[in-house]
């Protein structure tokens, strides 16, 4: 139970941590805190003009209403991830004065990347589901997303867990990532489905983790239809599995991170 008290024990200092960054971040900013608002809309516009206008992509029997929907409830989770992978990567490294404190989990490092990248994807996220609950009103499956929310925190927190650790002694990590980000965005279904993708590159997509992800939320929002019930089994027990794992992992390093601080 470790793993999950540790959210809990802690709760208070991941709240206080989080909104601290959060006002650092963009403080002495022209727009301040309404950057949350601004970057996501900027991207799904970008992406809207892309596909749709310039290329007029559109995968068969989906309206162009579905399609949009379809890309933005995929951009915005994958922007979310990113920036997660990015920021938990240097986590531990940046903030390395914090690991002699004898008074201070260096755990719930990691977690707070996560938990300050989840507010911007909420945000980028709420305009998607506003949008799908005008044109969809009956749309009940859009009741799975606070579940979806959940394993994915898993997951991501549990990948952090150990790419916060390893960055300290495999160094060229934290430049392999910005590398693995684009491969994993040209390999994630955001703005098509895996059966335009020819069959013999198709293991790109189901070998991406977080095209699972991607997926899941399109048929909730966009398509507003259940995910495959295989799907969501099989991406909640890996979730669990890596959060757990990559908390054991952690702890057990804690000396190396120590020495390499």
């Amino acid at each position: 139970m470790k793993p999950f008290l540790i959210l809990l024990h802690n709760y208070d200092l991941l709240k206080t941590t989080t909104l601290t960054d959060i006002k650092q971040r963009y403080a002495g900013s022209i727009f301040g805190i309404f950057w949350l608002f601004l970057y996501p809309l900027v991207m799904m516009a970008i992406y809207l003009v892309v596909y749709v206008v310039i290329f007029k992509v559109r995968p068969l029997g989906m309206t162009l209403q579905e399609y949009v929907l379809h890309i933005f409830s995929g951009l915005v989770p994958f922007l979310f991830i990113s920036e997660v992978l990015a920021g938990g990567t240097t986590s531990i490294s940046a903030n390395k004065e914090l690991l002699k404190s004898t008074s201070f989990p260096i755990e719930i490092i990691p977690i707070k990347v996560v938990i300050t990248s989840f507010i911007n994807f909420f945000v980028g996220l709420f305009f998607v589901i506003l949008a799908s609950v005008i044109m969809f009103p009956e749309n009940i499956y859009l009741l799975l997303l606070p579940f979806l929310f959940l394993i994915q925190l898993w997951f991501l927190i549990g990948i952090n867990w150990f790419t916060s650790v390893l960055s300290l002694i495999f160094r060229d990590l934290q430049n392999i990532i910005p590398l693995f980000v684009m491969v994993l965005m040209v390999s994630s279904p955001i703005a098509y489905v895996v059966d335009m993708v020819p069959e013999e590159i198709q293991f790109l997509v189901y070998a991406n983790p977080f095209s699972y992800f991607i997926v899941m939320y399109q048929d909730v929002i966009a398509h507003r239809s259940m995910p495959s019930l295989i799907m969501l089994a099989g991406t909640t027990g890996i979730s669990l599995f890596i959060y757990i794992a990559g908390f054991k992992f952690f702890n057990k390093v804690k000396e190396i991170v120590s020495n390499y601080a």
